[in-house]
């Protein structure tokens, strides 16, 4: 646990460069260094703070380390105080050790490191992505469901990761990475959320490893009809843009989840979007289909403007 812990810098006298964990891009251990670090060079972070000025004095080490370390060590602030640097548990924000975060961020790292090594030795199946453009749900969020599948929704630690984010952890619960798979289902309130749906699923983190083999097992579990098939995998996709709003709506406006709205807004948005493509009735069962006629565009009365849009509120 002591190379989760990071030096929070004050004086720089304290903390040594090569061999304390100091630098946030630093996952775990002290900095990696591309050359052998010769006696002579720098070996406190207060050798390198120019404190009359508030910059750093980087020149002298910056043929020993990347241009991604120097530029994360630019972004430290530069303190006041004179104090000595102390040793801070940066997974709370309390910045202090205790034994729940401790055993929250040892989780973490397995789950990281299982997905790690699951996206890195498998690739998403080509029934998979078959699937995802024959799902009959709303453009927006086919495309939503092919950047998570491919990993390239702006998850915090997707962030972290490019070092844009300070932290990898899901800023909801506070006590785990979050993930494409944390925010979708393994997340307390995303349990609720699937839990108390229609489905009732009961989320299982041990049977959670990626987005796409979880879909994967949907698309095959046995006995199912083609048509009941095609409405749960539209209610599917519905629920998951709905958690992935919900979670948007915290992180941009403060606005704290609830299931019961998430899962009511799926619902009526899915019941919506296939009652114009299939005619669904009243209790959400799929009807036979009905083809329904088209409506034309046209122009607009004289003085009037016609915007026509379909665009999701986050990305």
């Amino acid at each position: 646990m002591m190379n989760e812990a990071r030096f929070q810098i004050f004086s720089g006298v304290n903390t040594n460069i090569w061999n304390d964990v100091w630098i946030p891009s630093c996952e775990s251990g002290p900095v990696k260094t591309l050359l052998p670090i010769p006696p002579q060079a720098p070996q406190l972070v207060q050798e390198l703070m120019d404190k009359q000025n508030h910059t750093w004095k980087l020149d002298s080490i910056s043929t020993f380390i990347n241009n991604d370390i120097l530029q994360s060590i630019r972004c430290i602030p530069i303190s006041h105080s004179s104090r000595p640097d102390r040793l801070v548990w940066p997974w709370n924000s309390s910045g202090s050790y205790t034994v729940k975060s401790g055993y929250h961020r040892f989780h973490a790292r397995q789950n990281t490191d299982i997905a790690s090594h699951n996206h890195s030795s498998h690739v998403v199946s080509e029934g998979v992505w078959k699937t995802i453009w024959k799902v009959e749900t709303l453009p927006k969020i086919k495309l939503f469901l092919w950047r998570a599948l491919s990993g390239s929704i702006s998850t915090r630690l997707a962030l972290f990761k490019r070092k844009i984010a300070k932290d990898p952890i899901c800023p909801i619960c506070e006590g785990f990475e979050e993930s494409v798979e944390h925010i979708l289902f393994l997340c307390p309130w995303t349990q609720l959320v699937w839990f108390g749906s229609d489905l009732s699923y009961k989320v299982d983190p041990r049977r959670i490893s990626t987005f796409d083999r979880w879909f994967e097992g949907i698309i095959s579990i046995p006995g199912t009809s083609r048509t009941d098939g095609k409405f749960l995998l539209s209610f599917l996709s519905f629920l998951c843009w709905e958690i992935w709003k919900a979670r948007c709506k915290f992180v941009f406006n403060g606005v704290s989840p609830d299931p019961r709205h998430v899962i009511t807004h799926a619902r009526d948005a899915c019941s919506e979007y296939l009652a114009v493509i299939s005619k669904v009735d009243a209790r959400g069962s799929l009807s036979p289909v009905h083809q329904v006629q088209g409506t034309r565009w046209s122009k607009p009365s004289p003085s009037y403007v016609k915007l026509n849009l379909d665009l999701p509120p986050y990305w």
